[in-house]
C-alpha cells in the first residue's frame, strides 16, 4: 500500500529557503545570501529549478500531483502537521490503512522516542553531529511557521506565484 506525507507549501518554501541560505555551495546562495528575509524569501520563490521552473510551482504542481494520484488509487494521504498536533492518530492511521494490528501506536511511539532520545545523547556524549549523507537539512520541524513570517507582502507576492489556488495543495 501507498503512503503520501505532505507539508504545507508555505513551510515547504520556508524550510527550502532556510536550506538554501545555510547550504553555500547551493546554485542559489549567493543570490539571497545578503537580503533580508522578506526580500529573500520572496526572490527564492521565483529562482528556477534545473529544468527552469520556478521553485514554487515546481513545489506547488508536487504537492498537487501526489494528491491527484492519491485520490485516484485510493491511497492514504497523511499530513506532517497532524503528525506534530496527534503522533498517536497519525500512526494509529497508518496501522488501519496497512491492516497492521502487531503494534499499538503506543509502543510505536515508545520505541521511536526511545532511539531518539539514545541518538541525541549519542551525538551529545561524543561530540559528534550526525549528517544523513553528507550534511542534514532538517532545521526546526516547527509547524505553522509561516503564520510568524509571513507579512501582507509575502503573503501577497507568495498567492501571487501560484500556478493555482493554494486550497488545491492544502489539507481538505
Amino acid at each position: 500500500k501507498i503512503i503520501i506525507s505532505l507539508r504545507d507549501l508555505r513551510d515547504v518554501m520556508i524550510s527550502r529557503y532556510y536550506h538554501v541560505i545555510s547550504e553555500k555551495s547551493h546554485r542559489h546562495h549567493d543570490l539571497l545570501k545578503n537580503l533580508s528575509f522578506e526580500d529573500g524569501f520572496i526572490k527564492s520563490l521565483s529562482l528556477t529549478d534545473l529544468e527552469g521552473l520556478p521553485v514554487i510551482e515546481e513545489y506547488y504542481n508536487w504537492i498537487y500531483n501526489w494528491i491527484t494520484i492519491a485520490k485516484e488509487k485510493n491511497y492514504l494521504v497523511l499530513w506532517f502537521e497532524d503528525y506534530k498536533n496527534d503522533k498517536f492518530k497519525y500512526i494509529q492511521n497508518i496501522l488501519n490503512y496497512i491492516n497492521f494490528h502487531e503494534y499499538s501506536p503506543e509502543e510505536i511511539l515508545n520505541k521511536t522516542q526511545k532511539k531518539t532520545e539514545k541518538s541525541k545523547k549519542l551525538d551529545l556524549s561524543s561530540g559528534l553531529k550526525r549528517y544523513g549523507r553528507e550534511r542534514s537539512t532538517f532545521r526546526s520541524g516547527e509547524i505553522n511557521q509561516w503564520k510568524k513570517l509571513f507579512n501582507s507582502n509575502i503573503v501577497e507576492s507568495f498567492n501571487s506565484k501560484l500556478p493555482n489556488k493554494l486550497e488545491l495543495v492544502q489539507k481538505q
